[in-house]
């Protein structure tokens, strides 16, 4: 099975989800993507078909910021969220 590359991002506060992007070659343009897009109230995750988080993006208020310690698990930040997106 060939590797798979999720982008989610979410707003902090409820942790709803409104985008969620794939890509199959790696992880570069969905960390760009997330550098591009992640705005002082929305953080964005990227992580592999594994469920190995990749990088974490915080918003910040004047560029989003990489987080230096993150769990490497997407199952600890959102229980499901891996099925749901091997599930298409």
């Amino acid at each position: 099975m060939d590797t798979r590359y999720f982008l989610v991002r979410f707003a902090r506060k409820t942790g709803k989800i409104d985008t969620t992007l794939e890509a199959g070659y790696g992880p570069a343009m969905l960390k760009l993507w997330a550098l591009e897009h992640t705005t002082k109230t929305k953080d964005t995750i990227v992580f592999d078909s594994e469920g190995t988080v990749l990088a974490y993006y915080e918003g910040a208020v004047c560029f989003p910021t990489a987080a230096k310690e993150f769990e490497p698990s997407i199952e600890s930040y959102c229980p499901g969220l891996l099925n749901a997106c091997l599930a298409d």
